[in-house]
């Protein structure tokens, strides 16, 4: 089992992002939230947080949760896909096929909490994630540590975090894949 802490991804691609978009303006990222499976009360709250601080990272955030968007025209103007607490099959085989084509022509992707909970029957999207979610315990103190310090998204930070999450669990571990991890939990610090 590996143990990945739910917030770490959308820090890391809001830091990326801010580094890109000195260089171009501003990066364009499609937020997709919609769900099938468990919705989280969080979702517009996340999606009005993200807008309301977009412009001090150069970025600009579009939200839907309309499948039928994911085409290759549509897809084709965002700098980054941003899947929200996704649950469930939230596309269609067309719109999965679009998200392959996305990423096979170099474009960024980026999963948030209950993302890793989406398209359970997807290849690609597990592939994509690096590992398969299996579950979650309840809300809990547990200790986050930093692996990789050099970047972007871990400056700052202690070697060793406590913090109250909700800390996902993946079937196997995503370096197996290739996968840079910057912050894992210590196992041993949560039920």
């Amino acid at each position: 089992m590996f143990s990945f802490p739910t917030f770490a991804t959308a820090v890391a691609v809001l830091t990326v992002l801010h580094r890109s978009a000195d260089a171009r303006n501003v990066s364009n990222v499609l937020i997709y939230s919609a769900t099938a499976g468990f919705r989280h009360d969080s979702i517009p709250t996340a999606v009005q947080a993200m807008s309301d601080r977009a412009a001090n990272y150069g970025i600009n955030f579009v939200n839907t949760e309309d499948r039928t968007r994911f085409n290759d025209e549509y897809l084709s103007q965002f700098d980054a896909l941003f899947f929200l607490h996704t649950t469930g099959d939230v596309l269609d085989r067309a719109g999965e096929a679009a998200f392959q084509r996305y990423l096979d022509n170099g474009g960024n992707f980026v999963a948030a909490h209950a993302a890793a909970n989406g398209l359970p029957e997807s290849v690609t999207f597990s592939r994509t994630l690096g590992a398969q979610f299996t579950y979650h315990p309840q809300f809990q103190n547990a200790t986050y540590v930093v692996e990789r310090a050099d970047h972007p998204s871990t400056v700052g930070l202690p070697a060793r975090w406590r913090v109250a999450d909700e800390v996902y669990n993946y079937g196997s571990d995503p370096r197996e894949l290739g996968a840079v991890v910057v912050l894992s939990v210590d196992e041993t610090t949560y039920e």
